[in-house]
């Protein structure tokens, strides 16, 4: 056989698996997450045997590479709370259901909930990330919603190096708080039902406040301590004289009656009565301790007199606090007041590892607020949402942090084996998986569909066709040829 013939063969064979290759481009157009491959030829060697010095002549044609191209596809809007797109560089980090050993890598967003809670993609196969770890005050293997009917607050934090949610629930402390009566005696930091109510829902401000203010970086804080005076009144106290007490501008006033012990105790009630303070009275010395039961909250006292003596006014301690310190505080106090008039007050804390360059995944995505994993709520189901892969659950007025999944990268993309259902494999090619901080974003209720080019992908196509054909030619035109050469021979 001829030269001209071997390597007419050596194009169409390398045409054939061009045509291959942008066939299945063609094919995997509406592919979400696709990535079109890429054909190279390079010409094989050449030879000066039998022609001038300077004069070679090529052997034909090889594929060179077939390679992936990972640049980005379009991105469609689905308005599905379970697609995801990656915004840049980077794949998610998926394991196999049937293999838990094979941790593999797709840019196929389509995720899913299956039968088990768990973050899937379309075939089955686990969405890892970083997982939460739950704490709740006071020790739950399950919050059951039925028992704190009463939402209190909710936020989302950030420290250095973590992020979180934080719930708070409590029984319905207004019932509460009506069916046990008042708290102390007169004269002690007494609280009716009513004024329970308030300085219960002036911490819950004052808390969800607290909350909002700490969003951006929570830190430890400063230590917490309470507003509190000694008011010192000059002695007698006796009837018919006034004792007057002036708080933030406003005046309380008793009136000394024939018993003034019993009046002195009036005038702490009243002070008790003032949403978030409490007096107690110690009459034998005729001083009233009065403290803020609001963490770190100011207050002051302008003046207080006994008839025209006036009173000595000493400040205890002053108001501080910040940070998670702060926070703690709030839910402390919280959970000693209702629960003083036997409700029920529960904290539940769901924090997260904020991804570091160089991390990789490995656990799974548990979407079951009910499931002892998260164990968040009797209540399994929820809304998905998310923020640049912070996964989030809400439920009502609550949102609830349950996972954190990252983009990871290679060093070489190029390197990765296709394996099929949108996956790759790494390998030492590839090199390893690795998050790389600020390379990329996550978007939600969006997909990236597949990045073939259809226009080129069909002139490329042509352009192989017709190679093929011409390739065809010079074979059967080397094949005339020989037959021609033959029959010279045989005359």
């Amino acid at each position: 056989m001829n030269q001209s013939m071997s390597t007419a063969m050596s194009g169409l064979i390398n045409f054939q698996s061009s045509l291959d290759v942008e066939s299945n481009n063609i094919a995997n157009t509406a592919t979400v997450g696709y990535k079109s491959d890429k054909v190279t030829f390079t010409d094989v060697m050449y030879s000066s045997e039998s022609l001038m010095i300077d004069d070679y002549m090529g052997y034909g044609t090889s594929i060179d590479t077939i390679k992936k191209d990972f640049s980005q596809g379009d991105i469609t809007n689905t308005n599905n709370p379970y697609d995801f797109a990656i915004m840049g560089d980077g794949f998610f980090t998926i394991e196999s259901k049937y293999t838990p050993t094979e941790i593999a890598y797709t840019r196929a967003g389509n995720f899913k909930r299956d039968q088990d809670g768990f973050l899937t993609t379309a075939v089955g196969d686990y969405v890892l990330g970083n997982t939460p770890t739950i704490t709740t005050v006071p020790a739950q293997t399950i919050v059951d919603n039925r028992l704190y009917t009463n939402f209190i607050a909710t936020a989302k934090g950030k420290t250095p190096t973590t992020i979180y949610t934080i719930n708070a629930y409590s029984s319905d402390y207004k019932q509460d708080a009506m069916k046990h009566g008042n708290l102390g005696v007169s004269g002690n930091a007494l609280k009716t039902p009513t004024s329970i109510i308030k300085d219960i829902e002036a911490l819950i401000n004052k808390y969800q406040y607290t909350l909002d203010q700490n969003q951006e970086e929570t830190v430890v804080g400063d230590p917490v301590s309470y507003k509190t005076y000694n008011v010192e009144f000059p002695q007698p106290i006796e009837s018919g004289k006034t004792l007057e007490i002036t708080i933030d501008g406003v005046k309380y006033q008793e009136t000394v009656a024939d018993d003034p012990e019993d009046s002195f105790n009036k005038l702490t009630d009243q002070i008790s009565s003032v949403t978030g303070l409490k007096a107690t009275a110690n009459f034998q010395n005729a001083t009233l301790s009065i403290e803020s039961i609001i963490p770190a909250k100011d207050f002051t006292i302008n003046g207080a007199k006994n008839d025209f003596d006036n009173a000595r006014v000493t400040v205890v301690s002053e108001a501080s606090g910040s940070g998670q310190t702060l926070i703690s505080a709030f839910e402390n106090q919280l959970r000693d007041i209702i629960t003083s008039i036997n409700g029920s007050f529960i904290t539940s804390r769901s924090e997260v590892n904020i991804p570091k360059s160089g991390d990789s995944f490995t656990n799974k995505i548990q979407l079951d607020l009910s499931n002892p994993i998260l164990g968040i709520s009797n209540v399994s189901m929820g809304d998905l949402y998310q923020e640049d892969g912070k996964l989030y659950i809400k439920q009502l007025d609550a949102s609830y942090l349950v996972g954190y999944i990252a983009p990871v990268s290679f060093i070489n993309n190029s390197g990765l084996e296709p394996a099929g259902d949108n996956k790759y494999l790494a390998n030492d090619n590839s090199g390893e998986a690795k998050f790389i901080d600020g390379t990329s974003t996550i978007k939600s209720e969006l997909l990236e569909v597949s990045n073939t080019d259809l226009s080129k992908s069909l002139v490329n196509l042509m352009v192989y066709q017709k190679a093929y054909e011409s390739n065809s030619k010079v074979v059967t035109t080397s094949d005339e040829l020989l037959k021609t050469a033959l029959a010279l021979k045989n005359k």
